[in-house]
């Protein structure tokens, strides 16, 4: 056992509250790598398994319904060439080199492609043995059923590891509960790329639809509530972060929500690459803190803070409409070295 290993352990020993989740992860460490991910290896292996039992059990069910007329013995050798083909795809395609836990649509589009592919060429070899030897060729209904159950395995075993991960696998993380504000087009994708965040578990209290249209509907599990609803799930769900999901938001609206924000003391931010998030290059990097200037309705005023800075020295300012959140921070970044305000 490393110090890594004796640290966690300890860590486990002093503080008796841990969740059940953490404990499983330090008693069964070596399930995992040490970022948490599963061996590629592993999940290559178990694929092949999977491709053995779907051979299986596509027997079983050609046997059951009395589909397959064929000798079983042809049968038996044409299945080592089916599992032959289904080892390769999964090497050309890698679909072993995915992170289980973070398994997303499009990581079983990638499964699909895979199979299909592989469908593909085991049919063109049963065709040819067709021509070698017609008592070589193996009912098409028999691959086909093969083909749905490999699917369903496959796809089904990533999601299942993958909520068994996050129940028993996870470290504890920094959770934030969240408001989303934006488009329902945005919404559910903004939901995924945080849902992702490996080092702070985004809770989704609510969706906020600008325009009210969907006020009252389930999205992925998020009632989809009303503007004026925002400051009681504020208060209801003990909110820490709003973010803003829109492209086109007015300026009166955005100081409206800064403001809300700021009575309820609710860190505000917005994802201002929105066509990335559409595209999937979007990360929770791309989301950012609001700027002064796009509460503005003009364009930004440059200072000279050198000559500001010579006329103000050592005098007392009076600052003036400077009690909302916008006017407030302007007059925190005065150039004014300790200003007396």
């Amino acid at each position: 056992m490393n110090f890594k290993h004796l640290s966690l352990l300890s860590y486990t020993q002093t503080h008796s509250q841990l969740d059940m989740r953490t404990a499983n992860f330090m008693r069964y460490p070596y399930l995992v790598s040490r970022k948490h991910f599963a061996p590629r290896w592993i999940v290559f292996v178990i694929d092949v398994l999977l491709s053995c039992l779907a051979l299986l059990s596509a027997i079983f069910v050609s046997a059951s319904l009395g589909t397959y007329k064929t000798d079983w013995r042809v049968l038996a050798g044409f299945c080592f060439i089916i599992l032959g083909i289904r080892l390769i795809g999964f090497i050309i395609f890698r679909t072993y080199s995915g992170i289980i836990r973070y398994t997303s649509t499009q990581d079983i589009m990638w499964i699909f492609y895979c199979l299909t592919a592989g469908e593909v060429a085991i049919f063109g070899v049963n065709a040819i043995l067709y021509f070698v030897s017609p008592a070589l060729f193996t009912g098409f209904s028999f691959l086909v059923i093969e083909y749905f159950i490999l699917l369903g395995l496959m796809i089904s075993s990533r999601l299942v590891f993958k909520t068994l991960f996050a129940n028993n696998f996870v470290t504890i993380r920094e959770r934030k509960n969240v408001v989303i504000y934006g488009s329902e087009q945005y919404l559910i994708m903004l939901k995924h790329v945080l849902a992702n965040t490996p080092n702070i578990q985004f809770h989704i209290s609510a969706f906020i639809d600008p325009s009210n249209r969907s006020a009252g509907k389930i999205l992925a599990g998020v009632k989809i509530c009303k503007y004026k609803q925002l400051p009681d799930i504020f208060i209801k769900d003990d909110v820490d972060m709003l973010i803003i999901a829109q492209k086109l938001i007015n300026v009166t609206r955005k100081k409206e929500l800064v403001e809300l924000c700021s009575e309820f003391k609710v860190e505000i931010k917005e994802a201002p690459n929105l066509d990335k998030l559409v595209s999937g290059d979007f990360s929770i990097n791309n989301i950012r803190n609001i700027r002064i200037e796009d509460l503005l309705e003009r364009g930004v005023i440059e200072l000279d803070d050198d000559n500001v800075r010579q006329q103000l020295r050592g005098k007392s300012i009076l600052v003036t409409g400077a009690a909302g959140s916008s006017e407030a921070k302007s007059c925190g970044s005065s150039p004014v070295s300790s200003p007396v305000v």
